[in-house]
């Protein structure tokens, strides 16, 4: 598999609407760039996940990864994520039609 290849800026796009979700106020759809693991190894790439106060869901490509942010963090290599509401969320796949990355150059959205 290559980075190309990944689902996680849908499936966390996605996850602001789901209804479970939506009854947390702390719910954040979060995009970073993290190291890779296995046959991503030695690559650095833009990744996308979902954190519900400090527990990090990851969905994508199949994946059912459920851990504390910190530790996330920790074996992700991510030092300055960006945190988006669920609104921030839904107006920036609106605004851009994508679900992501919505950062331009000088980290705007």
């Amino acid at each position: 598999m290559t980075v190309a290849d990944g689902d996680c800026y849908k499936v966390a796009g996605l996850a602001c609407f789901d209804h479970g979700l939506r009854k947390d106020d702390s719910f954040r759809v979060v995009h970073g760039d993290v190291d890779g693991q296995g046959d991503l190894s030695g690559v650095r790439f833009g990744h996308a996940w979902i954190e519900v106060g400090d527990v990090v869901f990851d969905a994508s490509n199949g994946k059912a990864t459920v851990m504390r942010s910190e530790q996330y963090y920790e074996i992700g290599g991510i030092q300055t994520p960006t945190k988006y509401t669920r609104e921030e969320a839904i107006g920036n796949m609106s605004r851009t039609k994508t679900f992501g990355p919505w950062l331009d150059a000088k980290g705007k959205t």
